[in-house]
């Protein structure tokens, strides 16, 4: 599959079940691929979907399709992460889960590269993000695309971390 076949949109009410299904599928496999179980259930997922597309703007849901199918799934809004930011400075990538069998297909990438373009159009000064220290994937993806870790971090399920990463929008390298 190239690029191009990937098509972004913003998501709809009629996606929940498809991007419920995709977040699930992704932190399963991560998360195994990481020795942990997923927490939560796939169930437990649906109603924070079936209301995140009520957030205030500059809040993005987005979707990628691939032939008319939902394959991800990216959220992304003004962050509160750092407090001691000016307002309104930061902007957070919430959520990218891509399934896992169009992992390595393009698909992250046009949903990051839509993420740095919502950066720039916002005018904010850097974006954030934090992530599951047991998933190798992941932290390589942003790695690669010049995100490095900031020193925030957060509890994890059994004994792991959340970690925080940065991405200065002067530093943002569209791939």
């Amino acid at each position: 599959m190239s690029a191009e076949q990937v098509t972004i949109r913003p998501a709809l009410a009629a996606d929940v079940d498809a991007i419920t299904a995709i977040h699930a599928a992704a932190r399963n496999a991560y998360y195994a691929a990481g020795g942990q179980p997923a927490p939560g259930s796939a169930d437990s997922l649906r109603p924070a979907w079936a209301t995140a597309q009520s957030l205030a703007a500059p809040h993005a849901l987005i979707c990628a399709e691939v032939a008319g199918r939902v394959v991800g799934l990216a959220a992304m809004n003004r962050s509160s992460i750092r407090p001691m930011q000016p307002a309104g400075s930061l902007f957070e990538l919430h959520a990218l889960h891509v399934d896992p069998q169009h992992w390595g297909c393009g698909v992250g990438d046009r949903m990051h590269t839509e993420f740095l373009q919502h950066l720039r159009r916002g005018g904010f000064n850097a974006g954030v993000l934090d992530v599951w220290d047991g998933n190798e994937r992941a932290r390589r993806f942003y790695q690669r695309r010049g995100w490095t870790f900031d020193g925030r971090s957060r509890p994890g399920p059994r004994d792991s971390q959340y970690l925080g990463m940065t991405l200065p929008a002067q530093d943002a390298v569209i791939l």
